[in-house]
Order: C-alpha cells, then sequence, then structure tokens
C-alpha cells in the first residue's frame, strides 16, 4: 500500500472496489500484524468485508493480531434494534474474523453518559494509537463518520447532532429521530490515522462527491478534509460516478 496525497482511485464496479480495497487491507496487515483500523458500517463497507471474511478461511494467520476500533455509533435507537453499529459489526466483521473482545474497541450504544463514553474511547485510542489504517465511507450530507457539516475539525471522539440526509439512513429507521443522535471519532482522530481509505460507492453521491473532490476544504463538506491528509487512497465506483 504505497498512496501518497489523495490519490483517486477508479473501480470497475462495486465488486471490484472492495476486492482492491481487501488487497490494502492484507498489505498493512502483512506490514504490522497487530495493525489498528477504524471501521465503519453501512452498504458501502459490506463488500469489503465479505471479501476479508472469505480470505480469513484461506488465511487465518493474517488475522490473528488485527485491531478494530469502531469509527461511530448511533445514540437513542437502542442497540437491539436493526440500526446498531456495534451489531453490524459483530456480524460482518468481529464474528467472522475471529476478533476477540480485547482486540475490539467500540462505543456503547445504550450508554445514558455519551459524553462519559467519548472520553472513554478518547483514552482507548491515546493508549492504542497509532491508527495504522482508517476506513472511511462518504455520507449524503459529506460527512465522514458522524462528523458532520460545520463540525469541529479539531475535535477527537464527540457526541454530534445529525444533519437531516443522515437521519434517513436505512440504520436510522424505525427510530424516533427527535431522539436520535450520535457519537463518533472526531476529524483530529481520522486525520491522525497514518493512512486513509476512502469507498465511494452508492445513490445520489454524485455533487457531494464532486464537492469532497474538487470544493474548497471546508467543513461545510466535511470529508474534503481529507485532502489534506498525506496518504488517501479514494476508491470509487467509476460505473456510477465521476469525480
Amino acid at each position: 500500500m504505497c498512496s501518497s496525497g489523495f490519490q483517486l482511485i477508479p473501480c470497475a464496479d462495486e465488486k471490484a472496489m472492495s476486492r482492491t480495497a481487501g488487497a490494502m487491507v492484507l498489505d498493512v496487515l502483512r506490514e504490522k500484524p497487530n495493525a489498528l483500523f477504524v471501521l465503519p458500517t453501512g452498504a458501502t463497507p459490506e463488500r469489503l468485508y465479505a471479501w476479508l471474511a472469505h480470505e480469513r478461511t484461506r488465511r487465518p494467520e493474517l488475522f490473528a493480531g488485527i485491531r478494530v476500533a469502531q469509527l461511530d455509533e448511533w445514540i437513542g435507537g437502542g442497540s437491539g434494534g436493526s440500526g446498531s453499529c456495534l451489531r453490524y459489526l459483530r456480524e460482518k466483521v468481529l464474528t467472522p474474523l475471529d476478533i476477540s473482545p480485547d482486540r475490539f474497541f467500540g462505543f456503547d450504544p445504550d450508554t445514558l453518559d455519551p459524553d462519559a463514553d467519548c472520553r472513554r474511547m478518547e483514552g482507548i485510542l491515546a493508549r492504542e494509537a497509532p491508527i495504522d489504517l482508517c476506513v472511511l465511507g462518504l455520507g449524503l450530507s459529506g460527512h465522514v463518520g458522524f462528523n458532520e457539516p460545520g463540525c469541529d475539525a479539531a475535535a477527537g471522539p464527540h457526541v454530534a447532532v445529525l444533519a437531516p440526509e443522515t437521519l434517513r439512513h436505512p440504520m436510522a429507521a424505525g427510530a424516533d429521530p427527535a431522539r436520535l443522535r450520535g457519537v463518533t471519532l472526531g476529524l483530529r482522530d481520522i486525520l491522525s490515522a497514518r493512512r486513509i481509505l476512502f469507498l465511494v460507492a452508492g445513490d445520489g453521491k454524485e455533487e457531494v462527491f464532486r464537492r469532497c473532490v474538487r470544493g474548497a476544504i471546508s467543513t461545510a463538506c466535511p470529508a474534503s478534509l481529507l485532502r489534506r491528509h498525506r496518504a488517501v487512497d479514494v476508491l470509487y465506483d467509476a460505473s456510477r460516478l465521476r469525480p
């Protein structure tokens, strides 16, 4: 994995994007078997996780030391619901890759004190640093994690007020929008990662992708701040998107 700067990598489709991303993940693990990954949820990385799960059946030794930190979580929806990021990661990543509890660092979706939970995550990141690879998707509002437009670019883990586009996400279905919030690693945490793997696919993202790649670097489009990072691979579905 040899990204330098903000590198745009067109992929034929989502399947090809996921294979390319998977190969990059394996490169990191070969270089550092106990690498710390920050991982998101949602439809975009799902093929990547399935690819990694298949690879683990072939080469389990590559995954024996991997550590995973959770990018973000919904608060106010309840961990028993289908929208819990923790539940998603358990089903798609933690169980298939056999990641033991001591190698996973996540938010508590049932917390009654989300600010305290964010402080806990901040302490964990300080202890486990550095983040070797942060995997991200692009939200319809231009967010990465729950770093929404107008967020504080210097913030670490924090409680986020969610944008209207985010509240319409399928993972939020059935939750009361008035109660639903997010907790997330901040842009400070994301930009501290040694490398970033930015996956862009899905419907309705043409305009926000162009803003991210070509527009002003500003928290009005939080993903645009990734262009300031020294090593970002931007894998995108070229059958549906143009930068």
